[in-house]
C-alpha cells in the first residue's frame, strides 16, 4: 500500500479533494494493484455503513410493530381470560362453601336445640320437684 493513499481515497469518497488531487488518486489507482484492493474494501465498508445509517423502510417497521402489538394483545387477552376464569371459579367455590357453612351452622343450632330442649324441660321438671319436695319438708 502506498503511503497516504487511505486518507486521500477517504477524502475522495467524502468529496473533499480538489479536482487535481482527484485526478492524481484515480491515476494512481490504475497503476497500483494494492491500492485498488484497499479502495474496493473502503467502498464496501462505506456501502455497509450507508445501509446502517439509512432508516428502515416504514412499511417493514410498521408491519413488525403492528405484528408485535397483535401478539401482545393476544397474550394480554389470554392472561385476562385466565384471570377471569380463576376469579369465577373462586367466586363459585366461595359462594358454595359459604352456603354450606351457613346451612351447617343452622343445622347445628337446630340439632342443639332439639337435643337440649328435652334436657332443659327435664331439668325444669326436676327443679320443680325439688322445690315442691323441699317446701313440703320445711
Amino acid at each position: 500500500m502506498c503511503r497516504g493513499f487511505s486518507s486521500s481515497y477517504s477524502a475522495l469518497l467524502d468529496g473533499h479533494l480538489s479536482e487535481q488531487d482527484q485526478t492524481a488518486v484515480t491515476t494512481h489507482l490504475r497503476s497500483c494493484l494494492d491500492c485498488r484492493r484497499i479502495a474496493r474494501e473502503m467502498q464496501g465498508l462505506r456501502a455497509e455503513l450507508d445501509l446502517l445509517a439509512r432508516p428502515q423502510a416504514p412499511a417493514e417497521s410498521s408491519s413488525q410493530v403492528i405484528a408485535a402489538i397483535h401478539r401482545e394483545a393476544r397474550v394480554n387477552t389470554l392472561s385476562q381470560r385466565r384471570r377471569a376464569e380463576l376469579i369465577d371459579l373462586w367466586r363459585v367455590r366461595l359462594f358454595s362453601q359459604s352456603v354450606g357453612a351457613v346451612v351447617s351452622v343452622a343445622l347445628l343450632l337446630v340439632m342443639t336445640a332439639a337435643v337440649f330442649r328435652p334436657a332443659y324441660r327435664a331439668l325444669a321438671f326436676a327443679r320443680a320437684v325439688v322445690e315442691t319436695t323441699v317446701e313440703d319438708d320445711i
